[in-house]
C-alpha cells in the first residue's frame, strides 16, 4: 500500500471522512487537519496521497487490551491525550498488508500510519515529470554518446555511474525533504540509453585511433 484518501463517495454521492481522517477529526478537532487539507487545495493532484513510508512504527505504543490497568471509573491516564485506535490482530485474520516501509503489517498499524501522516500535514510529496525527466533524458544521452566510444567498457562504467546518481539522489530527495521520483522507469530507461549506444556503436564512423590522436 501506498497511497490512502482523505474522503470517498458514498452510494449517495456525498462525500465521506475516511476512517483516518474522522478519528482525527472526532479526537483533536478541525485544527488538526488544517495542514493536510491546506496542501490537498495547493496541489493538481486528486484526492490521493503518499503514505509516508518514514513513518518509525517502533515508536507507536501497543497495547494488548489485557495489559491495559484496572482503574477507577472516570480516570483516563492510560489514553489522555492520545488518539487509540483499537483492532485486532491474529494468525488467519486476513487483515495483513505490505505497508511501504514498513513490510508486512495489520490493518490497524496502516490506519495509524495513515493518521501519522495526515496529522504531519502530507510531507511526501511526488516532483513533477517537467523536473525529473530533463535530468533523466541529459543521463541517458550521456549514458549513450559513452557507450558508442570505442575506449573498453566506457559504457559499462557510464551506466554504472547514471544509475548511482539517480538512485542516489532519489533516497537522499526522500529521506531529506519528502520529495518522491520514479525508480524503475528512469532505471530502464538509463539501461535501454548504455545498451542502445553500445549496439549502434559498428554502424556508425568508427573514432579515430588513441594512438593517432597522440601523436
Amino acid at each position: 500500500m501506498r497511497r490512502a484518501r482523505l474522503s470517498f463517495t458514498d452510494t449517495l454521492g456525498a462525500q465521506r471522512d475516511t476512517f483516518a481522517v474522522k478519528s482525527i477529526r472526532a479526537a483533536f478537532g478541525d485544527g488538526a487537519l488544517t495542514r493536510a487539507y491546506m496542501r490537498r487545495l495547493g496541489e493538481r493532484a486528486n484526492d490521493t496521497f503518499l503514505i509516508d513510508g518514514r513513518v518509525d512504527t517502533a515508536r507507536l505504543d501497543i497495547l494488548s487490551w489485557t495489559d491495559i490497568p484496572d482503574e477507577p471509573p472516570g480516570s483516563s491516564s492510560v489514553f489522555r491525550d492520545r488518539l487509540v485506535v483499537v483492532g485486532a490482530s491474529f494468525v488467519g485474520s486476513g487483515d495483513l498488508h505490505r505497508l511501504t516501509g514498513n513490510g508486512v503489517v495489520p490493518g490497524v498499524m496502516v490506519q495509524t500510519v495513515i493518521m501519522d501522516t495526515v496529522l504531519n500535514g502530507l510531507p511526501l510529496r511526488e516532483l513533477d515529470v517537467e523536473v525529473w525527466l530533463p535530468v533523466l533524458l541529459l543521463l541517458s544521452w550521456l549514458v549513450a554518446t559513452q557507450a558508442v566510444d570505442p575506449i573498453r567498457r566506457a559504457g559499462l562504467r557510464s551506466t554504472s555511474v547514471a544509475l548511482v546518481i539517480w538512485v542516489a539522489a532519489a533516497v537522499a530527495s526522500f529521506v531529506g525533504a519528502g520529495w518522491t521520483v520514479p525508480m524503475f522507469v528512469p532505471v530502464a530507461a538509463i539501461v535501454a540509453a548504455g545498451l542502445g549506444g553500445a549496439v549502434a556503436r559498428p554502424f556508425l564512423r568508427p573514432y579515430p585511433q588513441r594512438e593517432a590522436m597522440l601523436t
